[in-house]
């Protein structure tokens, strides 16, 4: 693949955010999701698939055991919902339940912030009248220092615990709700956050794109050109990104607090 080909094909990858989640509980395991019907955290083997299948019928003796070990709740209303983000940041090892839950008095926003991988990514913000149809991750320790680590966690993101009554569907053996929020805040719209359109949820807020939310940010760092012509150069010089999202966070002001 040519230089050209290869960031043409980034530009893409970020355009595509966020990789497209399934829109019901799965269970990421082989480096697959396979579709979750039923989660029951007290006898894992119980867990019913599509199709009816049993955990016990279809996971190996190790996975089962591997799913019993104690697990955080991690909101994931992005990428980190997506079978292919969680395969870049686990490969094809690592058993990752990922349940369907509502969540109440917060909206799903794109962030001020443009990421490594020249995405505009999701963050959360406090919405009173706002119900969003989002997922969690079930970590174990080493899978959320994994997290942790992409998350870039107290650089980008601040990970704060959050009220169990705010998400419906929330399993039992899940002794708290935790998610990634930005440090950069919520990327606005004529001083309104802006939501994701791609995310089933009730608010107020206008949504956008992926493609949309590029084109808002290259407006409000007044670049000349167009959305790919912008990804482009943010894939390619991290100087030229990081005084971007220092950009959009100041012209937004949009602090999750």
């Amino acid at each position: 693949m040519s230089e050209h080909a290869a960031l043409e094909a980034r530009i893409d990858h970020a355009l595509a955010y966020p990789f497209e989640p399934p829109r019901e509980s799965f269970v990421f395991i082989r480096g697959q999701a396979l579709a979750l019907l039923h989660w029951n955290a007290s006898h894992v083997e119980d867990s019913v698939f599509e199709g009816e299948a049993k955990a016990r019928t279809l996971l190996t003796q190790a996975e089962i055991e591997a799913l019993h070990r104690p697990r955080h709740a991690v909101i994931a209303c992005g990428s980190n919902a997506s079978p292919r983000r969680l395969r870049e940041k686990f490969g094809d090892d690592q058993i990752v339940p990922t349940l369907a839950i509502t969540l109440s008095g917060y909206s799903v926003v794109h962030s001020a912030k443009i990421a490594a991988y020249g995405s505009i990514p999701a963050t959360l913000h406090p919405d009173p009248m706002g119900k969003a149809q989002v997922f969690v991750n079930l970590l174990d320790e080493d899978q959320l220092a994994i997290m942790d680590v992409t998350e870039t966690l107290g650089v980008a993101y601040d990970r704060p615990i959050f009220d169990r009554d705010a998400a419906k569907g929330l399993p039992s053996q899940a002794e708290t709700l935790m998610a990634y929020v930005s440090r950069h805040g919520a990327l606005s719209l004529s001083g309104a956050p802006v939501a994701l359109s791609m995310v089933r949820q009730d608010t107020l807020y206008t949504s956008l794109d992926q493609r949309q939310a590029q084109g808002l940010a290259l407006s409000l760092v007044d670049h000349p050109g167009d959305e790919r012509e912008f990804i482009a150069e943010n894939l390619s010089d991290s100087q030229i990104r990081e005084a971007r999202s220092l950009a959009l966070k100041t012209a937004s002001d949009l602090p999750f607090s």
